[in-house]
């Protein structure tokens, strides 16, 4: 659970916390679902999402009616129903202060009422899905980055996602859960424990990662990720931090499931980083080179965010020529490292098309003889025990949270 971002289990309640009042079908229909069960059942459903998103998929649960069949009375259902979305939107209430729920509600109420939830038709599917991702993820990044600039130069610019940092810095749910001051030295600690020519394999969305190499001069987003980054726009704006960026990246950071902060071109398929200013103290929203019809921070209509691989049994690696050249790179690093640890990553089953490609360059690794686990449970008992039995590597097992093996360091 590093820097309060969620794991697989965990991962539909941290969309709901932070993103339950956005009006999209995939929400709708995948919240109808869940509706459409008994209490004890829901709870086991909702802890495996992935699950759910792959009967989705593939078409194995049937349409229904958005709450027609709830396990609960319908009187129930309006009460509790509205308590939970109220809740849910805490972000929407605590930082607008004239945001009217209440019809909000009627509006919502009467949708979820009259019709049925489809997935794979009207906007109900995982593109949909992704956008509830990227929010969710970059607001958590907002609560986390409390008490730092989100912008050099300022407090005239806009601040990412329309919030001040003052304002929700006051107000932020996340913000009482969480400890600030350990998660920052957890951040230093990433920025401290690696060193030029490491290579960095991580499978999640956020960006807190690059964000600490990157605040640790250690790492730069032209070319730390694996693939180019055009980043001409943000040279000629003459940044203090430009000639990093014509610099290689000391370490590499590759992240085959995507990222919150890429965005793809509809044009030429390029990606390019966003969201610079709240990730990594930069003064500009983009790399991308804004047209001169468009404000300084507006984002450009031709790049859409589509570059997270949905969190499914049925992930499709090829569909992304971005992806494939990230694989190549981690493959060819697998083959040749002589030194692996991995921390944080529980080679969940549903990962079949990773396990096989993780495999396979493991096994032709003849340098690296062990694996080291990093893992307040014993690996033996999990997925990497028999997994580095196969591939014919000892298992050195270090008992510690990630958070913990980042502050006592290599």
């Amino acid at each position: 659970m590093y820097a309060g971002f969620p794991l697989g289990k965990d991962l539909w309640d941290f969309l709901v916390d932070h993103c339950g009042g956005l009006e999209l079908a995939a929400m709708e229909a995948i919240s109808a679902y869940f509706s459409t069960l008994d209490p004890s059942q829901r709870r086991e459903k909702v802890k495996n999402l992935e699950l759910v998103l792959t009967k989705l998929e593939r078409g194995e649960i049937a349409p229904m009616p958005a709450k027609a069949r709830s396990a609960s009375t319908k009187s129930d259902w309006n009460l509790a129903e509205k308590r939970a979305l109220k809740l849910s939107m805490r972000h929407t209430f605590k930082n607008d202060q004239e945001f009217d729920f209440d019809a909000y509600w009627e509006s919502v109420r009467g949708r979820r009422e009259s019709s049925v939830s489809m997935w794979a038709s009207e906007g109900a599917s995982l593109g949909d899905l992704r956008e509830v991702f990227v929010s969710a993820f970059l607001l958590h990044h907002t609560c986390i980055r409390f008490g730092r600039r989100h912008f050099s130069g300022g407090d005239e610019r806009p601040p990412p996602l329309g919030i001040w940092p003052a304002d929700f810095s006051e107000s932020c749910p996340c913000r009482k859960r969480m400890r600030i001051g350990a998660m920052h030295r957890t951040f230093d600690g990433i920025a401290r424990m690696f060193h030029s020519g490491d290579t960095i394999v991580t499978f999640n969305y956020d960006a807190t990662v690059e964000m600490s190499l990157w605040l640790g001069q250690k790492w730069n987003f032209a070319n730390g990720y694996g693939f180019p980054v055009n980043v001409t726009y943000l040279e000629a704006a003459r940044l203090k931090d430009a000639d990093r960026l014509r610099r290689p990246s000391p370490v590499k950071v590759l992240k085959p499931h995507g990222s919150v902060n890429w965005q793809k071109s509809t044009s030429d398929g390029r990606i390019g980083v966003s969201y610079l200013g709240l990730l990594f103290d930069v003064p500009r929203f983009s790399t991308y080179e804004p047209s001169p019809d468009y404000e300084e921070y507006a984002e450009e209509t031709e790049f859409i965010e589509n570059t997270l691989v949905a969190p499914t049994y049925l992930k499709d690696y090829r569909s992304e020529p971005t992806l494939k050249i990230i694989w190549d790179q981690i493959e060819a690093e697998l083959r040749s490292a002589g030194e692996i640890t991995v921390a944080g990553y529980s080679l969940p089953q549903g990962d079949a098309s990773a396990r096989q490609r993780i495999a396979s360059a493991l096994c032709q690794n003849e340098k690296c003889k062990s694996v080291k686990i990093v893992s307040p449970s014993d690996p033996k008992d999990g997925e990497w025990g028999p997994f580095l039995d196969t591939v014919k590597k000892r298992c050195n097992w270090e008992c510690n949270t990630f958070e913990g093996w980042v502050l006592r360091g290599r």
